[in-house]
């Protein structure tokens, strides 16, 4: 069996108890409620669920990627996407609430969701830039390596060493 349903299974769990370990009980002040230890677990929860969901859309990509063609990588970088939007929502769930709640709980408290929801698409942006740019420093410095100017000529090296 292919490590891929066991992980987009396990992840899909973790995700549902995620989502009910963070549920705000009514009356109960969202600034109070971020500071729980069982807020906290559910945080983390969501965590390893988004790491687990990255880990089988990996599996699922290099499993198929030679035999879908060009489509695949359209779908896995789209699906990529959504796995880092994912993980930044969980990551601000787990360490940006809970440190906003103790700095400043009467913004939290009385600032309406769609602000909060704004900051939380600003710092999604931020952090999805900041891996893009780790990622091409990183393919940049692979080509430097390789003595070659791009991905084309880095393709003609491969298949002149016989790899392709």
């Amino acid at each position: 069996m292919s490590p891929f349903k066991p992980a987009v299974v396990t992840a899909g769990v973790l995700l549902a108890a995620s989502d009910v370990l963070e549920e705000v009980s009514p009356g109960t002040r969202f600034s109070e409620h971020v500071v729980t230890p069982t807020f906290r677990a559910g945080a983390l929860v969501g965590l390893v669920a988004t790491f687990a969901l990255a880990l089988a859309l990996i599996h699922l990509h290099t499993r198929s990627a030679g035999r879908a063609g060009r489509g695949a990588l359209a779908v896995a970088v789209s699906a990529g996407i959504g796995v880092m939007l994912l993980a930044c929502l969980t990551w601000s769930t787990a360490f940006v609430d809970p440190a906003a709640a103790s700095v400043a709980p009467g913004f939290v408290d009385n600032t309406p969701p769609g602000i909060l929801v704004i900051g939380y698409f600003g710092s999604v942006a931020w952090f999805g830039l900041s891996w893009l740019a780790y990622a091409r420093n990183y393919v940049s410095s692979i080509f430097t390596k390789l003595q070659v100017a791009d991905r084309g000529h880095a393709i003609i090296r491969a298949r002149q060493a016989g790899l392709g």
